[in-house]
């Protein structure tokens, strides 16, 4: 099985929180874990934004930076999918990144792990697997 892993998924695994556990298995017994070129750049804004809002340490966030990539096998390129994600996010109403994961789910006929509603929401609406966690 493919999964294709966002930030908030990561991240919920990574920080120990509720579907840590659950996340965890999910990504040891996937064949290939997988998120686009895009995640690299992303997680350490998300991270500073948790460590200015939520007073997360700075050694904490770094460590869980450098952890969030760790569970990443391949970070496949996006620039051959740009067009399709820009399309695809104006037709769903969603973001840019949004539709990159998604395109790049149903391009590996993977499953996408997000605890992210609006992208949890897209996928269904796409057809496109995904685990629900609520």
């Amino acid at each position: 099985m493919t999964l294709i892993v966002d930030p908030t998924a990561a991240l919920e695994m990574i920080l120990g929180r509720s579907h840590a556990p659950e996340l965890e298995s999910m990504i040891q017994r996937a064949s290939r874990v997988i998120a686009p070129d895009i995640y690299i750049s992303e997680v350490p804004g998300i991270f500073s934004k948790y460590h200015e809002y939520e007073d997360l340490p700075i050694e904490l966030c770094e460590e869980a930076m450098f952890e969030s990539i760790l569970i990443i096998d391949d970070f496949p390129s996006t620039s051959s999918i740009s067009k399709e994600a820009r399309e695809l996010s104006v037709k769903e109403g969603i973001t840019y990144h949004d539709a990159v994961y998604l395109i790049l789910t149903r391009k590996n006929h993977g499953t996408i792990l997000t605890l992210d509603p609006v992208l949890h929401s897209a996928a269904s609406n796409q057809h496109i697997s995904t685990f629900d966690f609520n």
